[in-house]
């Protein structure tokens, strides 16, 4: 059986049902409850229930940078960027959504972007994230050994342990500037407690380097697809 919607100028448009049966009980979709926006598709939750979403633009549905908007001195330790509840850097830099202030056609955010507080990141939809961090470090003085790390954590619970998913490490020589670089994947089913914050460390006294107008250490985020 079908529905057959027909016009009346003779011709129809109709609705059939699957060539093959249902493999289980009867199969159920539910409608939003208002017409989306001009360009929006239907988009299924997996339990039957449609919903308007944009689609994904340029092959990616979301993509965010953010940077530290200025230097500061970290006393060796390691410090969460963007957190100012840390010894080592009492006062580091504030964070921000990379913006185009210094050059054009420039995007810092495509879809809807990252969140956070304090340098704890909250994603604004589950899905497979890459996640990428770059720390730029100028050294102030020597040291026995002289190397400094990007770290990336993540946690699952909501913040009460973070583990390290990734570690970038870069040599380093006094009076010089230095990048370390690291990326992760992380599979984010849960937007409530799957976060992310970003750690840096070093066995020296450095400049973690940052700029309102220029990214020197930022962190890049990429929805690449649907978990």
């Amino acid at each position: 059986s079908s529905i057959k919607l027909k016009h009346s100028g003779g011709n129809s448009v109709s609705l059939n049902p699957p060539t093959s049966a249902p493999t289980s009980s009867d199969v159920a979709f539910k409608l939003p409850n208002a017409d989306g926006s001009a360009n929006q598709v239907l988009k299924t939750d997996g339990s039957g229930n449609f919903s308007f979403v944009d689609q994904p633009s340029g092959g990616l549905e979301m993509a965010d940078q953010w940077r530290t908007v200025s230097d500061y001195t970290q006393a060796g330790q390691d410090t969460d960027v963007g957190s100012s509840g840390n010894s080592a850097a009492p006062s580091p830099a504030a964070l921000e959504r990379a913006d185009g202030s210094s050059i054009g056609n420039y995007i810092g955010q495509l879809g809807s972007g990252m969140t956070q507080t304090g340098g704890v990141f909250t994603f604004p939809s589950t899905g497979h994230y890459l996640i990428k961090a770059t720390g730029k470090f100028y050294a102030n003085q020597g040291a026995a050994s002289l190397h400094s790390q990007m770290r990336i954590f993540v946690t699952v619970d909501g913040g009460s342990n973070y583990n390290a998913a990734c570690v970038g490490t870069t040599n380093m020589q006094v009076n010089a500037l230095s990048d370390a670089h690291a990326e992760t994947l992380f599979d984010v089913t849960d937007v409530s407690t799957h976060k992310v914050k970003f750690n840096v460390t070093s066995d020296t006294i450095i400049s973690v380097r940052g700029n309102t107008n220029k990214n020197e250490t930022y962190f890049t985020f990429l929805k690449l697809g649907d978990t």
